[in-house]
């Protein structure tokens, strides 16, 4: 069992294009672009590519990056900054997703630190990183657990037979094999 692709990342696609939907008519003071990137497993490709494209006017006027990476398979449900978020838009995207979450009886949290490379409440390893780095603002959001392996949010799960390194990560090696 590899889930290939089903959690990483056709979940998020599938809850991008849900909330696509859902927000085509609801006028907004902002606007909102729905982007989807690839080739995060080898290096933030398609998220550096991206950015790299961005003018400087387009990277002044994003307000925020939302990731949707790995929504299924994990423990928990996390919501995480970007080291480089201001407190201010942390309160307003990640403290506010959280509260959202638990008003509807949904278990969200947030990466509790215990990896000294990762502080609280601020995600790592994704699509979002390329973003933060460039001081664009980022929300994380993802099915993982904090608590095992390295602490870094890289093993989603207890490791079972049917998870044996205990994830679900894309691998592209294993893409159109017949």
């Amino acid at each position: 069992l590899t889930l290939q692709g089903m959690d990483d990342n056709a979940a998020g696609l599938g809850v991008m294009l849900e909330l696509a939907e859902r927000l085509k008519n609801t006028p907004t003071e902002y606007g909102i672009r729905f982007v989807a990137t690839s080739g995060e497993e080898e290096g933030k490709l398609g998220a550096e590519n991206l950015l790299k494209r961005m003018s400087d006017t387009e990277k002044k006027n994003t307000l925020l990056v939302i990731n949707l990476d790995n929504l299924i398979v994990g423990d928990k449900l996390y919501f995480n900054s970007g080291v480089k978020t201001p407190e201010a838009v942390r309160k307003l995207t990640r403290d506010r997703a959280l509260a959202i979450a638990r008003s509807h009886g949904i278990a969200a949290t947030t990466n509790p630190g215990l990896n000294k490379n990762y502080p609280k409440g601020t995600g790592c390893c994704n699509d979002a990183e390329v973003f933060d780095k460039a001081g664009i603002a980022v929300l994380s959001v993802e099915a993982t657990n904090w608590n095992l392996g390295n602490k870094d949010g890289y093993q989603q799960r207890a490791k079972t037979a049917a998870f044996p390194a205990g994830n679900s990560w894309h691998d592209v090696r294993l893409d159109n094999q017949q």
